[in-house]
């Protein structure tokens, strides 16, 4: 018995009428302007993928949809149920998490006191270390006498003074081994490139420019995105901006405050000022 419309996800009945018109991701992707891995994310429903949030997949969606003969608004409307119960099962799943743990959490106190104390003796120890290394000289000659009383009062041996000459060379060798080396270091400029993310539920006309060359011209159509990566200044303009979504860099840019609502074309510099 088939399973009821009702019953199935917004991803299985975009997949289940994809393959009963026996159509290929690579078909649809070239038609639509949907790249083929946003296609199999919204059979799959794995929404995490796409980008642009909320507006972008909605749209994807509808286009979609409307390619495979589907109920726009119908399929729309099982994905947000789907992203509805997601989310339930999502916070029941945490709440679930959290009680699990939550025997341990009386541990948590005594562990952290236990790090800080264990990094409180290590850079102690490392701070006794460079003292020692970088002493000044005379300090050596203390260290000398040390040695030359506890020689001759645990080893009687008659040539006392070449051991001390030996500690003494020793001692001076590894303070000039332990001396920092001094490096210089060089910083790489690294430039980098703006995103422009569009999306057009109707049809559009979209112009790009940057500071050196025009980056896109053509005529949008319904349903469809584009991403331009490139180092601004912008100059972006529009037509029948209002059925148009821009991003910058994921800030969303209102294309109505730079719009002439008589011919509805936008123009927009980005960055702003520039």
């Amino acid at each position: 018995m088939p399973e009821p419309l009702e019953e199935k996800f917004s991803g299985q009945l975009l997949s289940e009428a994809r393959k009963k018109k026996r159509l290929r991701y690579k078909r649809l992707s070239s038609e639509l302007n949907i790249p083929e891995k946003y296609l199999q994310a919204l059979e799959e429903e794995d929404y995490e993928v796409m980008p642009g949030g909320d507006p972008y997949i909605k749209g994807y969606l509808r286009a979609y949809a409307k390619k495979l003969e589907l109920d726009p608004d119908f399929i729309i409307e099982k994905y947000l149920q789907n992203l509805k119960s997601y989310k339930n099962t999502s916070n029941k799943q945490s709440i679930k998490l959290e009680s699990k743990l939550l025997p341990f959490k009386k541990y948590i106190i005594p562990i952290v006191f236990l790090l800080f104390f264990s990094f409180f003796i290590y850079f102690s120890s490392c701070s006794q270390n460079d003292q020692l290394e970088n002493a000044p000289e005379d300090s050596y000659d203390k260290v000398l006498d040390e040695v030359k009383t506890t020689s001759r009062a645990e080893i009687k041996v008659d040539n006392d003074t070449d051991i001390l000459e030996e500690n003494k060379e020793k001692i001076l060798f590894n303070k000039t081994i332990t001396k920092p080396i001094e490096t210089l270091v060089t910083e790489e400029l690294i430039v980098l490139e703006d995103l422009l993310q569009f999306y057009f539920p109707e049809e559009c006309w979209v112009e790009v420019y940057n500071e050196s060359e025009r980056l896109v011209f053509k005529l949008a159509k319904a349903g469809t995105s584009l991403e331009v990566n490139s180092k601004g200044p912008f100059k972006i303009k529009i037509g029948n901006a209002n059925y148009a979504t821009l991003r910058f860099n994921g800030v969303v840019i209102d294309l109505l405050e730079s719009s002439n609502r008589e011919n509805n074309v936008s123009w927009v510099v980005l960055p702003s000022g520039k």
